[in-house]
């Protein structure tokens, strides 16, 4: 029989083209001839399958193109088995249910011996299915796929039985347990104890999803109905870690199937845990106070761990001062706590004392108590876990940029998307509040795309509010509104949520000049704040918008009354940045001979922090303040504010200063980065283009230690901690400086 040898890939990618036209993706081309090694009738119906399937396949997605070329060529493939005798498509269809494990003596002994086998394989090599040589192996991987979906459900269920069976004498339980997974449920406890094996070995590697569908086919044989019960709660306590939604499917139902009380609750426990990260608060308190109610006596660490779960979601609605403060005070009061419910309530300590009470020195040492805690390995993953570094990030404390950077990378290292995007989410707030917004954006973008990879209902709203802030920190308002309108969901976000939200809308309106709608929007913010008792103007500054939006109306007693109240609750916190910018805003609501004191002291309030925006903005309000009367100090502030503007990457900032300098008839200063010495910018280019400092040294003909020392330097004057900030900040002054 004659057959033609396969096309080259130039070849390949012609013929796709000519069935899906000149337009097809260059990676479809790719993928179709890596998947049919050439053959010209595989490319010709792959092709027009990946054609009328359009979506990934098109775009040369492999997995989506196996999955649609058994189907295309199963007619093909039923032609050409027809055509066999019966030992041939035997030994097809065994190799093709094997896969990568059709060893010859296995597949002998499911064919019915080596003489089957070897006549089977002839035929098959003869016919183009198998490659030649002593391992059964298919021609191509799409040839496999044909022969497999042409299996009837019923012999490819037994044939992968009879398969996991003989795998048991040797294999691992996870190989014997992939070929069950294909199996038809059958009742039977053989399967179900492999496959649990199988999860258990999965789990214990660090394999959850793998673990998972073996729990989830092994709850479909069925057990038995105890084992289920177990079962059911293993699945929950795993899909915790992979897909909340379904983790609360999963723990509901066991919670329905558990035995007595403590069981319900210890289930219930985790549960409110899913249910509070997915948003969905006030369900989480329901379900936790009847599971304390129902719980009795005699289960202190359980009764505790319960509490805190239920103070987490008080957290989140707003009943932080009622429900909250009803189970702090009990927690509070035991008289021994796990190192876990210790953890957990120094946390929720820390945020009330920051939020409510005002106590920064309290606040911080509480915090950092947890932070030790954890990196002494009381490592956990609930609604608790971020507290702590909101309030260091407020109290503009030094150690919450370092903490999170070393969680990122941890994270990161582990893998866990679950972990790192709310540790990036948090770092972003983090580099934000400092202005370190060339190092935000490339956090940002990292943190988006782990938000959107974990499967929770509000992901997208997350998503949304770090862009919006990012937007506003650079001056750029409707990018803001954008990004906003972009950030919905299926479930209405938490009270916490929403008022960050609705915030940062109010602070858009004021930018784009709709000043009563601001006030109104950060109003109503602060009502509901309010009514928990929510003072702490750091990370909900509302009464600085409302007091603002009312200066621009005309309203000067009432901003000035909301001004001053918002000062007096930032000098109780006493971090530089809500302090500093407490005094800007009230400078620029009272006017007069007041105003320039007050923007002196933001000023210098501010240098003795890490807010190195918000001290550019003040100064910035300070020079353009100041330069008629004292031009020297004036322009001096001038200078400086567009100095840190530019290395913070505030693009609007700096336009202001710029054309405040010239107003004040001083020459600006050339963009940031000029103060690069031709030296620095040597090293700091070809490490903005991917060079070690090793191979800047050979280049340069320097020494190593010459790199770093640039390096530093040039970190040092662009306000950038890492060579992604470096070369963004470089390429935001459309500088090339000559050699």
């Amino acid at each position: 029989m004659l057959r033609p040898a396969p096309l080259t890939p130039a070849a390949t990618a012609r013929l796709v083209r000519a069935v899906n036209g000149e337009a097809a993706d260059t990676r479809l081309c790719a993928a179709c001839h890596r998947l049919t090694g050439g053959n010209p009738l595989f490319v010709r119906e792959l092709a027009a399958a990946a054609a009328a399937a359009g979506g990934t396949a098109a775009e040369g997605d492999e997995e989506a193109l196996r999955a649609l070329g058994g189907p295309a060529l199963s007619q093909w493939m039923g032609a050409v088995l027809a055509h066999l005798t019966p030992h041939a498509v035997r030994v097809a269809q065994i190799c093709a249910v094997l896969g990568e494990e059709a060893d010859p003596q296995l597949v002998a002994e499911l064919a019915g011996g080596p003489e089957t086998l070897t006549r089977g394989q002839d035929e098959l090599v003869a016919a183009g299915v198998l490659r030649g040589g002593g391992r059964p192996e298919f021609v191509h991987a799409l040839t496999r796929h044909a022969v497999y979906s042409s299996i009837a459900v019923v012999e490819r269920s037994r044939l992968h039985r009879r398969a996991a069976e003989l795998l048991a004498a040797g294999q691992p339980a996870p190989l014997v347990a992939t070929h069950l997974l294909e199996t038809l449920p059958s009742g039977d406890s053989w399967v179900v104890d492999t496959l649990v094996a199988a999860a258990n070995h999965a789990s214990s590697r660090g394999v959850p999803r793998s673990a998972l569908a073996f729990l989830e086919r092994a709850l479909q044989e069925p057990p038995t109905p105890q084992a289920t019960a177990e079962l059911v709660r293993m699945a929950g306590r795993i899909a915790y870690w992979l897909d909340w939604p379904a983790a609360i499917g999963y723990l509901r139902r066991a919670a329905a199937l558990a035995p007595d009380a403590a069981g319900r609750a210890e289930i219930t426990e985790l549960l409110g845990r899913a249910v509070i990260l997915n948003g969905r608060n006030a369900d989480a308190i329901a379900l936790l106070e009847n599971a304390l109610t129902e719980l009795g006596d005699g289960h202190a660490e359980l009764e505790h761990r319960l509490r805190t779960q239920i103070i987490a979601a008080a957290v989140a609605e707003l009943d932080l001062r009622h429900t909250g403060a009803q189970h702090l005070a009990v927690l509070s009061a035991a008289p021994r706590l796990s190192d876990e419910v210790r953890c957990k309530l120094d946390a929720f300590t820390a945020f009330r004392t920051a939020v409510i009470d005002l106590d920064r020195d309290a606040a911080v040492s509480a915090a950092l108590r947890v932070l030790r805690l954890r990196s002494s390995g009381m490592a956990y993953q609930d609604a608790s876990s971020s507290l702590p570094y909101l309030v260091l990030i407020d109290a503009d404390h030094d150690d919450a940029l370092r903490h999170l950077d070393h969680d990122w990378s941890a994270a990161r290292e582990a893998g866990s998307s679950y972990l790192a995007a709310p540790i990036g989410y948090l770092r972003v707030h983090a580099l934000l509040s400092r202005g370190h917004l060339a190092e935000a954006e490339a956090g940002i973008r990292q943190a988006v795309r782990l938000i959107g990879r974990v499967p929770v209902p509000l992901a997208p709203v997350y998503g949304g509010e770090i862009l919006a802030e990012a937007h506003l920190a650079q001056g750029r308002p409707a990018a803001a509104a954008e990004a906003l309108a972009g950030a919905s969901a299926e479930v209405p976000p938490y009270k916490a949520l929403r008022c960050r939200l609705d915030l940062l809308a109010a602070r858009v309106d004021l930018a784009h000049g709709r000043a009563e709608q601001a006030v109104r929007q950060a109003e109503q913010v602060g009502r509901r704040l309010l009514a928990d008792g929510w003072l702490n103007p750091a990370s909900h500054p509302w009464r600085m918008v409302a007091a603002l939006g009312k200066h621009v109306l005309g309203t000067r007693d009432a901003a000035l009354a909301l001004a001053a109240e918002d000062l007096d609750l930032a000098r109780r916190w006493g971090a530089p940045r809500t302090l500093g910018r407490a005094l800007r805003v009230a400078a620029t609501v009272t006017g007069g001979r007041a105003e320039p004191e007050l923007l002196e002291e933001a000023v210098r309030v501010l240098r003795t922090g890490p807010a190195r925006l918000e001290l550019a903005t003040a100064l910035h309000a300070f020079g353009r303040r100041t330069w008629q009367r004292h031009p020297q100090a004036g322009q001096a502030a001038l200078t400086e504010a567009l100095r840190l503007a530019e290395e913070c990457g505030a693009a609007g900032l700096a336009r202001r200063a710029r054309s405040a300098l010239s107003e004040a008839g001083t020459r600006p200063p050339e963009p940031h980065g000029t103060g690069l010495t031709p030296g620095e910018w040597r090293v700091a280019r070809l490490a903005a283009r991917g060079r070690t400092n090793r191979q800047i040294a050979q280049e340069l003909n320097v020494t190593p230690k010459t790199v770093e020392t640039h390096l530093g330097s040039v970190y040092r004057k662009l306000g950038v901690r890492n060579r992604t900030a470096m070369a963004r900040a470089l390429a935001a002054t459309d500088l090339d400086r000559p050699d």
